[in-house]
């Protein structure tokens, strides 16, 4: 055990100096490497959330395309339709000698 009551020297300041930049090295390596794991972390997180955001946008278009097929479909059924009532309609005209009207 040292004496703590004896004078400090050069040798001993140099020494407590250097224990000192060694601590702070060493804290330094820790802080960057600590700093390092939260940055691939974060970097891992965005990522995944990247993911699942292109993941949710292609199902949401998939939904959207298949509704608006199922509209265009839709409409096509109902032009059809139409257009056979209105051949019926103009068939009927002609049987009864009825002159087409003009809709306004």
């Amino acid at each position: 055990m040292e004496d703590r009551k004896a004078p400090a020297t050069k040798v001993d300041f140099a020494d407590l100096g250097q224990e000192l930049r060694q601590e702070m090295m060493d804290l330094k390596l820790a802080v960057n490497t600590r700093f390092q794991e939260f940055e691939q972390r974060i970097e891992q997180q965005l990522a995944d959330v990247g993911t699942r955001i292109v993941t949710t946008v292609f199902q949401l278009a998939e939904a959207l395309q298949s509704r608006l097929t199922d509209v265009e479909r839709s409409d096509a059924t109902l032009k059809h339709r139409l257009a056979m009532l209105e051949e019926r309609l103009t068939e009927l005209e002609k049987r009864l000698n009825i002159p087409p009207q003009r809709v306004q």
